[in-house]
């Protein structure tokens, strides 16, 4: 597996490892659970934490980022590691069978695990910095992260989490 600075954009998975990603993914929707109805609840999760997207005019120049969450009088600094976004791309078919490959968009995103994160106002506050550790951009802005059912509302919740995201030259919540 390759090592990565933290910070740093990281490498896109292998075939190999999206494979076994799909593969795990079958297994958890094969094996779940269910609350007392007849849908079931796979093991797909909800993270605790906070996400960030960079809009593609800002993204070319960031090299890499650090974050701060604050709520009650104290703070937590976690790791952020920022990855090229992508979207598909044109479905090719052949004989029934259909193939789309992922394409960046220019735009940069990233998630950081905040394992005490609460389901009220907190404060973020992101720095981004360039290749020679400049520092690009220090914004702040409070967001009151939610809980995420994945699995929908006849499922255990998973995590609390929040995102934000750096457009013009600022950084924002999410409408």
């Amino acid at each position: 597996m390759p090592v990565t600075t933290p910070g740093r954009l990281a490498p896109l998975p292998t075939r190999a490892g999206l494979a076994v990603a799909a593969l795990c993914a079958v297994v958890a929707c094969g094996n779940g659970s269910t609350t007392g109805t007849k849908e079931p609840c796979t093991l797909i999760g909800a993270p605790k934490g906070v996400s960030v997207t960079i809009a593609e005019r800002h993204a070319a120049d960031v090299s890499t980022a650090t974050m701060t969450v604050c709520w009650d009088g104290s703070c937590k600094e976690p790791d952020i590691r920022l990855h090229t976004s992508t979207s598909p791309g044109p479905a090719q078919c052949d004989d029934g069978v259909c193939v789309s490959r992922a394409s960046p968009t220019g735009d940069l995103n990233g998630f950081a695990d905040v394992e005490d994160l609460p389901t009220k106002p907190v404060e973020v506050r992101l720095v981004l910095f360039d290749t020679n550790g400049s520092e690009l951009m220090d914004d702040r802005v409070t967001v009151t992260p939610s809980m995420k059912r994945p699995n929908g509302d006849h499922c255990p919740p998973g995590g609390p989490n929040a995102g934000v995201s750096v457009e013009d030259g600022a950084l924002r919540k999410p409408d």
